[in-house]
C-alpha cells in the first residue's frame, strides 16, 4: 500500500500545477491509483485506518479543493474515450476506471468532498457498459480476485460470480 500511495502522492503533484486536471491527464490518473487503493483496502479493510492512507485522503481533498478539480465531468470524460470503435482490450480498461470511480466515491464519501461526490453521476458510465456489454465480456481468469461483486461490470453480461477454488 505504501508504495501506491507514494506515487498517487507524486501524481497529485500534477494537479497541483494547475489546470482542470483532466487536459493532463491528471484525474485519470487519481482514478487508477484510487483503483489500486480500492482493491488493497478491498482484501485488507483494516488498512483503512492507517495513517498514510489517511494522509493521502486529506492531502487528496486538498488539492482537489484548492484547484477546483470538478469531478463531475470525469464520467463525461470516460464516455468521449469509449465512445468509437473498441478494437483491444477497451471493455478491461473501462472496468478499471469505473472500479476506480466506484473506489473513489466510497473512500471519499465521508470527507469533506461527501458532497461533491454524491454529485457524481455514474450512470453514463453504466449505460454504456450495458450498451457494450456484449462486446467485452471477460472470462474468471481475467477478473481480479480482489474486487467485490459490487463491481458488477467486471462479470457484465453475466451476473457478478465468486471465482471457483
Amino acid at each position: 500500500m505504501t508504495q501506491i500511495l507514494e506515487g498517487a502522492r507524486r501524481k497529485l503533484d500534477v494537479l497541483r500545477q494547475g489546470g482542470d486536471g483532466y487536459e493532463n491527464g491528471a484525474v485519470a490518473e487519481l482514478m487508477a491509483d484510487t483503483y489500486q487503493v480500492g482493491k488493497v483496502l478491498t482484501t485488507s479493510p483494516e488498512l483503512r485506518s492507517e495513517i498514510a492512507l489517511q494522509r493521502f485522503l486529506n492531502e487528496t481533498v486538498s488539492v482537489l479543493e484548492k484547484q477546483g478539480v470538478d469531478l463531475t465531468f470525469f464520467p463525461l470524460n470516460v464516455l468521449h474515450q469509449f465512445e468509437g470503435i473498441w478494437e483491444a482490450n477497451e471493455w478491461e480498461q473501462l472496468c478499471v476506471i469505473r472500479s476506480g470511480l466506484q473506489f473513489f466515491i466510497e473512500l471519499f464519501q465521508e470527507t469533506v468532498l461527501a458532497e461533491h461526490v454524491a454529485s457524481i453521476d455514474t450512470s453514463a458510465i453504466d449505460g454504456l457498459i450495458r450498451e457494450r456489454g456484449s462486446e467485452g465480456y471477460l472470462s474468471d481468469d481475467q477478473i481480479p480476485p480482489e474486487l467485490p461483486l459490487s463491481h458488477w461490470w467486471w462479470w457484465y453480461p453475466e451476473p457478478p460470480r465468486r471465482r471457483q477454488a
